[in-house]
């Protein structure tokens, strides 16, 4: 499948996904948590949902070793839940939460479609 595919793929279901993590975030944040521990906790939800898009139709990589595959991925989201959560933290008090969260989003976008496509679901022999 073509990268160009795997991109529009990619953002579809990662789109679902990242609404996931926006409505779970407002939801906590709008209930008074922390906007760090929200986004912790909104991350990590709308994580287990795009392992699953992304492994079954964005990549069809089910041939992969679920166990690999998800350690992987995990790797990949603990990396993006750090980059996410130290751009809330930078942002969140001179923008706003919500601005923050957007910053953190589109700054995790790019870094998870390249390390999902060369590194969590790379076909074999693929570099």
């Amino acid at each position: 499948m073509s990268a160009r595919w795997q991109a529009m793929r990619f953002l579809f279901a990662g789109g679902g996904a990242t609404l996931t993590d926006a409505l779970l975030y407002l939801g906590l944040t709008g209930q008074g948590l922390d906007a760090r521990l929200s986004n912790i906790l909104s991350y990590g939800g709308s994580a287990i949902l795009a392992f699953l898009l992304h492994r079954h139709w964005t990549f069809r990589a089910r041939e992969g070793v679920l166990l690999s595959q998800g350690g992987r991925f995990v790797l990949m989201v603990l990396a993006g839940l750090v980059l996410s959560t130290l751009l809330v933290w930078l942002f969140a008090t001179p923008i706003g939460a919500v601005p923050a969260k957007g910053l953190a989003i589109c700054a995790t976008l790019c870094l998870n479609f390249l390390v999902s496509r060369l590194f969590v679901f790379a076909a074999p022999g693929r570099s």
